[in-house]
């Protein structure tokens, strides 16, 4: 399990989708919110909205990772992924940017993320779309 307590600010971010179910909208379809987490701090610094069910675009893995640069100031040594799904484009844009990528199982991940999805949640639960 990965915990805040092991790691300190800067060290490592993790990247996930922030929503557990598809965003529906009536006008555009389905989407994903995918997030990168501080890990020490659980602070969410970057957030890309792409189609659901599809890897992130490469043009928005970029662009989420460099909001997290943007409000991080300094790049982590680790990217964390959770292994459910493809992360292809975060991962070719976080080689490029000389950022480790260890993919690991979802549920080792679960302490830094449950609480920006269940914030998610709650926002989509109270917000026309």
């Amino acid at each position: 399990m990965i915990s805040p307590l092991h790691f300190s600010e800067h060290q490592a971010w993790v990247a996930c989708t922030l929503n557990t179910q598809p965003i529906r909208t009536l006008a555009d379809g389905d989407f994903d919110c995918y997030g990168i987490v501080e890990v020490a701090t659980g602070i969410i610094l970057g957030t890309q909205f792409a189609p659901a069910a599809v890897d992130l675009p490469g043009l928005a893995a970029q662009h989420l990772l460099d909001e997290a640069l943007s409000q991080q100031g300094v790049a982590p040594e680790t990217l964390f992924l959770p292994d459910d799904r493809s992360w292809t484009t975060l991962v070719a844009a976080a080689t490029t940017r000389e950022i480790a990528v260890v993919e690991i199982p979802e549920a080792q991940l679960l302490e830094i993320i449950d609480p920006p999805r269940k914030s998610l949640e709650a926002y989509l639960k109270s917000s026309p779309r």
